[in-house]
């Protein structure tokens, strides 16, 4: 059963900016070459963009967090990867006025991704975390955000800790 889910697609633009700088390339080489070094310009953009639109489908995933397992499934790609709760080092909540994501560590992998719950369920998504994982290191970025503030409320203050000497 699925718990929370969430998906990366943040770099779908990168394709189309290598196809406007390549058509850049191509009015530069027009105005100041001959016309056989602009077909080359043509060719390099056009490799260009099929390059970029290629990696880009294989960074695309989206990301199911159910009860005994993380699951990524890759959009374009035939592959599945399977990510137990124990496994994981560090997860990271990032909320800033433009944006908001979500990161978690393992030994072997690094993923970033769209928030995957909003405000309002941070809470019950960050007591889901811990029951999974006691040892799970969970970040948020900045202090100042409305997370830290929920975790606080929920905790209690834990940002200022006094060494005794």
């Amino acid at each position: 059963m699925i718990k929370y889910k969430s998906y990366i697609y943040s770099g779908i633009g990168i394709p189309f900016v290598a196809l406007l700088v390549s058509i850049l390339f191509y009015f530069i080489a027009i105005a100041f070459f001959v016309d056989w070094v602009s077909w080359i310009v043509i060719s390099f953009g056009i490799a260009l963009f099929v390059y970029s639109f290629k990696w880009i489908k294989n960074e695309m995933f989206d990301i199911y967090f159910k009860e005994n397992e993380i699951e990524i499934k890759y959009v374009y790609r035939k592959k599945i990867q399977i990510i137990n709760y124990q496994d994981l080092i560090k997860y990271t909540f990032i909320e800033t006025s433009k944006s908001s994501n979500n990161s978690f560590k393992t030994k072997d992998f690094h993923f970033v991704f769209n928030r995957v719950v909003a405000n309002n369920h941070f809470i019950d998504f960050y007591k889901f975390l811990k029951s999974k994982n006691e040892n799970l290191e969970i970040e948020i970025f900045p202090l100042s955000s409305n997370l830290e503030y929920l975790r606080q409320q929920e905790f209690g203050l834990s940002y200022r800790k006094i060494l005794k000497e």
